[in-house]
């Protein structure tokens, strides 16, 4: 297996960690739902709280591979000794969560976990809807802190802490305590 290239991470204590996870921009550990122009069923599991349980089926990469309608793909690129330690599969509503860390974590953990460890959290769902109208109002309701992308040639928005991007039907998501510029490094890995 080929080894991921790794990118410099934010190397900080508990405080500095919660204070960054402060100053995310607001909703966005929240379903769009609301704020958006995609309907709950594209976009059903989300965290409503850092700390809540996190959702999906713990199951082996191979199972969730069979079980999705499109590949699911990996970066390439990732931080020093991270690698993937938790896929969640959400079958029902063709979504899965792959969770890189240094090490496999407790059950039950949450999102706040992963992301406190240094680790990421990588979403891939089936989604045919246009993201052309999320994208914008996206960026345009953001007042700067969100900026468009192009990922692999696909359309995307980016801010601290997530970026987001679509391409062949497949919408992807990225969460990690790192900037726009090392989630883009990160995103545009992801299928080489």
């Amino acid at each position: 297996m080929r080894r991921a290239k790794t990118l410099p991470y934010l190397t900080l204590g508990t405080a500095g960690i919660l204070l960054m996870l402060a100053m995310l921009p607001t909703g966005v550990w929240q379903t769009y739902a609301a704020a958006s122009p995609m309907s709950t069923t594209q976009r059903p599991y989300m965290f409503s709280r850092l700390a809540d349980p996190f959702p999906g089926q713990e199951t082996p990469l191979s199972t969730a591979r069979a079980a999705l309608p499109f590949d699911i793909q990996m970066p390439q690129v990732l931080p020093p000794n991270l690698s993937l330690t938790h896929v969640r599969l959400v079958k029902e509503v063709k979504l899965v969560y792959l969770i890189f860390t240094t090490s496999k974590l407790a059950e039950p953990f949450s999102a706040e976990d992963v992301l406190s460890s240094g680790g990421i959290i990588m979403m891939q769902s089936w989604d045919a809807a246009d993201p052309t109208e999320f994208i914008s109002s996206r960026v345009e309701q953001s007042n700067g802190l969100w900026k468009d992308v192009n990922i692999n040639g696909g359309l995307g928005v980016a801010s601290f802490g997530k970026i987001h991007w679509w391409k062949n039907n497949v919408h992807y998501e990225i969460l990690a305590l790192q900037g726009i510029e090392q989630l883009t490094a990160i995103a545009n890995s992801v299928g080489r």
